[in-house]
This record gives C-alpha cells, structure tokens and sequence, in this order.
C-alpha cells in the first residue's frame, strides 16, 4: 500500500494505491479488495489496472488498484492494511491424462504506512469554514430587473476538488428586509462512487416588496489550497438589482351592445 505522498494537510485529498506483483503462470484469479477505510474518509477502490512485465526471463502481473483520501485531523495516521484473496496455481495432482492444476486460496494483506498530517496555518480568514482543496465560486442573477411581486433568482455554486464530506454549506448572503426570502435546500452532485469532486448549488429566490435600487450584498468564500500551501479567498462583488413599482391593472369600460339589446 503506498500513498502518493507522506506528508499531507489536515483535509489534503491525496492517492493511495494498492499494488500486487504475481507470477502470471501462478495466478488464476483474484476476489474483491477488502478495506476499512478509517481513520481516513476514503472513495471507491478503481477496477483493476493491469500490467505485464518480464523478470529473470519470467512474465509477471503488475495489477494496481487506485483510490482518494484524506485525513481530518492532524497527526501521524496509519491506513488499514488491503485484504485480498488469490487463487493461485500451485503444480500440478495426479499422473497422466488425470493430471490437473492444484489451485489454492491465499489471503494476502499489505503493510500499514506512515502518512504525517500536518495542521492548517494560522489564523485562518473568518470567510474559512474548512475547505480544503481547489474549488470556483460563482454567482449569478437573474433577472437583474422586476417590478413588485416579481421573483429574482440569486443563484451561488460551488465547485471544485477537496474534501466535500466536510463542507457543509455555501457562504450566507445579506439582502434587504424589503425583499421576502425563499430558500430552498441546497443541491450537492458527485460522480458515482466519487466523494471529492462535486458541485453544491443554492438558488435564493427574492420577491421585492418596495420599488428601488438594491444591493445585494459581496459573497466571500475561503479554502486552503494544499498544493499552494496557504489560504485563497473568493470574493463575489456586490450585484445590483433594479425594482419598478408593480403594474397597475388597467382598466376597461364595458359598454353595451345596442344592436344586442335591441334585437331587430
């Protein structure tokens, strides 16, 4: 078992990978990869990547499973150790034309590696909620204009890479008291299988009471970048939106039909 590095950031997303050097004249087949994924918050083992290679004049499986994780917290963390099982073909039982490869089960475990966590620096910006990783912000209004009554939309997304299963929601955002506030659940998307790159989106919906001119307040999102090795801050800008007082109905005057009321 072997991490892609040995020292890592408290949240770091980094790769683990499993590797299984065999004779190829000797493997017959392999079962499902065992692991506890604690004290890391890891993702789904990939599917086999396998690879031929020949040493002293024999051919060899060089067969590699790959994965993500990360550690919460700061310290010196060991991984679970990989538990598999091969079947592997070991000579050969009976004589002549009854002769038949002897197989056998073998259970295989990996070593357990030392992976250093280190702690975030301090102080961290007050816009810092944990994220940690490479992540996009945006923002987006629409429409920028309406009348009395009329719903905007203010829609925030995050993006990126890092450890999602730790971020548990987009910045708050300041509007005024003239606007009444719909907010629905926000909606997080991964890969299948994936944990660590996903999007969370937030559509606020405001219904303005009072015409005029408003501010709808900057957004600030910070993270630490692992691979920067400092804190980045995402500064959305304050949007303006522009609100006309609600129509008025007109009105109609109906007046009656005289060839109608006075029939011939």
């Amino acid at each position: 078992l072997r991490p892609g590095k040995n020292t890592v950031w408290a949240g770091e997303v980094f790769p683990l990978i499993y590797s299984l050097d065999v004779a190829k004249r000797m493997l017959s087949n392999f079962g499902g990869i065992e692991w506890e994924s604690a004290p890391l918050i890891g993702e789904d083992w990939t599917k086999p990547e396998v690879a031929e290679s020949t040493r002293n004049g024999e051919t060899r499986y060089n067969i590699a499973f790959r994965t993500r994780a990360y550690a919460q917290t700061p310290g010196t963390v060991q991984p679970q150790p990989v538990r598999q099982l091969l079947n592997l073909a070991l000579g050969t039982v009976g004589f002549g034309l009854f002769q038949q490869q002897r197989i056998e089960q073998v259970a295989v475990e990996t070593d357990r590696p030392d992976i250093k966590v280190q702690p975030l620096p301090k102080p961290a910006p007050k816009s810092f909620g944990g994220a940690v990783g490479q992540f996009k912000l945006n923002s987006k209004v629409v429409p920028q204009s309406a009348a009395v009554g009329e719903p905007i939309t203010w829609t925030l997304e995050l993006s990126g890479t890092g450890n999602w299963p730790d971020i548990s929601g987009l910045p708050a955002r300041a509007v005024s008291q003239d606007f009444q506030v719909i907010q629905p659940q926000a909606k997080r998307s991964t890969e299948e299988g994936k944990l660590f790159d996903g999007t969370l989106s937030e559509d606020v919906v405001l219904v303005p009471t009072k015409p005029g001119t408003y501010s709808l307040g900057a957004v600030e999102f910070s993270y630490f970048d692992p691979k920067a090795g400092s804190y980045q801050t995402v500064r959305i800008p304050a949007a303006s939106v522009t609100v006309t007082a609600a129509p008025t109905t007109p009105r109609f005057n109906v007046m009656p039909d005289e060839s109608a009321a006075n029939p011939p």
